[in-house]
This record gives structure tokens, sequence and C-alpha cells, in this order.
């Protein structure tokens, strides 16, 4: 007999979350990208190439995804084709640009430009902390889990005084968790067999 309820459910590593899960400002926060190799992505391809994994003080961690960019299979819901990969080169060029580096590249396509900035952002990023904005999305699209601000700005170097500070949330920024309402099962095998 097996028994399966939620409580046997595992959700992804057991990572500290960052900021103890509460969203807004995170101080003195270290970056890193991470490439994704072949064992990882699926057969469908939705698992991101890179991965920039911000962690905090007390070992806390978050992370974005950044994907190979396909104009071919682009769902132009909310933008373009040449706007996603805009978006996708804006929210690497803050980190850079936080990081005192320069994100000027010149790519044939999408897949090369994503490549040249994550080797920007690797080589940027190195020794240095910022400070970044989380939230739980929008107040519009909340979002079950913490992540890293998704427009700019988001990112700042650590020694950014609060003043100069551009980093605050603002009545877009979804900074309470949303916890989703209990799910009762009523599947039977008989309903569809």
């Amino acid at each position: 007999m097996f028994n399966f309820s939620k409580d046997n459910f595992s959700e992804g590593s057991n990572s500290t979350v960052i900021n103890g899960g509460v969203a807004g400002k995170v101080l003195n926060v270290t970056a890193d990208i991470q490439k994704k190799g072949v064992d990882y992505e699926d057969a469908v391809g939705n698992k991101p190439a890179y991965q920039v994994v911000y962690t905090d003080e007390n070992g806390g961690k978050v992370n974005e995804g950044f994907f190979y960019l396909n104009e071919a299979t682009h769902q132009a819901t909310y933008s373009t084709f040449e706007k996603a990969v805009e978006k996708q080169w804006n929210k690497l060029a803050a980190i850079i640009i936080a990081a005192g580096g320069d994100p000027t590249i010149e790519a044939k396509t999408p897949a090369e430009m994503l490549d040249k900035m994550a080797v920007l952002v690797k080589n940027n990023v190195k020794g240095k902390t910022f400070n970044i904005l989380t939230n739980y999305g929008t107040k519009s699209n909340p979002k079950k889990y913490i992540q890293v601000r998704g427009w700019a700005p988001f990112i700042e170097d650590a020694s950014t005084s609060e003043a100069d500070s551009k980093l605050k949330s603002s009545n877009l920024d979804q900074l309470e968790k949303i916890e989703l309402p209990e799910v009762t099962s009523t599947a039977s095998t008989t309903d569809w067999i």
C-alpha cells in the first residue's frame, strides 16, 4: 500500500530562501552565473541555458533563468521576439553595469548574445557584492515563490548609499507571499479508464 500526500512532496533542493522569504531590498548579496549542461535540459527545452544565482549573507538563494530564444517558437503574447531579446540583454546588462562593467557586445544571433553576456556577467561579478530587489511577482500577476524583480531597477552595487539607491518597491511589486488555496483531490481511476 502506498500513501501519497502533500507531506511527501519535495519542492526542489532544500536550500535556504533568500532573505528568509521576505521580499524587498536585500543587502550584500553575491551573484554568479551558471551554464546549465545538456543533462539539465529536457526534451522539450523548457529549462534555462543559464542561471544567475544570488546568495545572501546567510546562504539564502534566489535564481533567475535565461533561455536561448528562438524566433520560430516565440510566443508573442506579451511582446515581439525583438523585444524579448532586448529585455534579456537589458536584464543581464543591468547586472554587468552594477558590477562596474561595460555590457557592449556585438552578436549575430540571440544565442550568441546570451553566451557573450553570460561571460561578461561571470567575469564582472567575481568578488563583488550587490543589493537586489525581490518580490513575489506583481500585484496583477503574483507568484508563489520569491524572485528577483523582473524589471529595472533590480540591482545595484552594495556600496550604494540609501540616499542614492533606486531600489525602492513600487505599487506594482507583490511583496507578500501568496498562499494558494488547498486543493482536495477527488480523483478516481474510474473517471476516465
